[in-house]
Order: structure tokens, then C-alpha cells, then sequence
């Protein structure tokens, strides 16, 4: 009786190899998954500087937020602490792993003041199109999502890359909010982020 070759099983191997080598691709994060310009939204709670152990405040904040090839942030936000608003400007460069976590300090000001360091881990997700952030210096509950708006290279000044198409952003924008798809501008130009406060 000759015998019959076997090829079902390689051709059913080989589909799942392919998958699973695709999935694992996925996963690989580098600065150039984060450049681009970011809506930023932030809430929890934060502990005011003065009297020693005051107890937590709601805040909520909201901003822009912008990333180079270099993993370098920058923005602007407004903060809303306890009822009282303030404005908010950060600058810092994240240490991305290849797994997609990682971390920022942020130098910053409120009000136009210093307002020392911010310290934030964060996850990237949805091939950079989301970061979910979350602060971790003492006295700060708070967490942030940013959500991608557009990917630039420093040479396009905020213009879309070609690889970001205008259905691409506007499946984005409805994510992150679909009433912004009635107001947003085509392209966002000026490099701005956003972030949180405790100090």
C-alpha cells in the first residue's frame, strides 16, 4: 500500500506560525509609535501643597499633547483642582520598552510657575494611537488617556505622515469623542501635551 503524503498538517501549521509571529511583531514599541499630536483627558485626585496631610481634591484635566521621533513631549493643559482652574505647560522624554510600557518624568509649570517634577508609567496600545498613563508621585489618584489625533515627523511641522490617512483619523477622532468630528481641525500644527499635578 503506498504511502499518502501528509501535507494537512504543515498547511494548518503553517497559518498559526504566521499569526503568532505577526502578534508578537505587534507588541514591539519604539519612540517612533508615540510622535504625533495627542487629545489628552486626565481625572482622580490631588493633594493640595498646604496644610500638611490635606485630604484629596477632585481634578480633572484636559489638553493637547505632542510627541517627536524621540520620544520628547510637550503641552499644554487646563486643570480643574477642587473647583479652581489653573493652566499647565510639560516638557519630558519617555523610556519606552520594546513590550510597550514605560515611563516620563515631566519638568513643569501652573500658572506660570514651576511646579516641580511629574511622574507618570504608562502603557502604549492600538499601535500608538493610545496611551492610558497613570501618575505615581505621592499624593496623586489620577489617571490619563491620550488619544492620537495625527502622526507627523518634525520635518511636517503637525501635517499628517502618508501612512496616516484621513479615514484613519477620523475613525480616531470618533473614538476618542465623536462630537470633536463637528469642530476639529483638519491638521493640528503646534506641538502641545498635557498633564497632571500634584505639586
Amino acid at each position: 500500500m503506498p504511502a499518502r503524503p501528509r501535507i494537512g498538517l504543515p498547511l494548518l501549521i503553517l497559518p498559526a506560525f504566521l499569526l503568532l509571529v505577526n502578534s508578537l511583531r505587534a507588541q514591539i514599541c519604539s519612540t517612533e509609535d508615540t510622535r504625533g499630536t495627542y487629545v489628552v483627558v486626565c481625572s482622580g485626585y490631588l493633594t493640595p501643597p498646604k496644610p500638611p496631610n490635606a485630604p484629596l481634591v477632585p481634578a480633572k484635566i484636559l489638553g493637547t499633547a505632542s510627541a517627536d521621533e524621540g520620544g520628547t513631549f510637550n503641552g499644554n493643559a487646563t486643570i480643574s483642582w477642587g473647583g479652581m482652574l489653573l493652566t499647565q505647560t510639560v516638557k519630558g522624554t519617555e523610556q519606552l520598552k520594546p513590550d510597550c510600557t514605560g515611563t516620563i518624568t515631566y519638568t513643569q509649570t501652573i500658572n506660570g510657575e514651576p511646579g516641580g517634577q511629574l511622574d507618570i508609567a504608562f502603557v502604549v496600545s492600538e499601535h500608538g494611537d493610545r496611551i492610558d498613563g497613570l501618575a505615581t508621585d505621592p499624593g496623586t489618584v489620577l489617571s490619563c488617556e491620550l488619544r492620537r489625533l495625527s502622526i507627523f515627523t518634525s520635518s511636517q511641522s503637525g501635517k499628517l505622515a502618508p501612512e496616516k490617512k484621513k479615514g484613519d483619523r477620523v475613525a480616531s477622532r470618533s473614538t476618542a469623542n465623536p462630537a470633536s468630528l463637528k469642530s476639529m481641525p483638519e491638521a493640528v500644527t503646534s506641538p502641545i501635551d498635557i498633564n497632571l499635578s500634584a505639586k
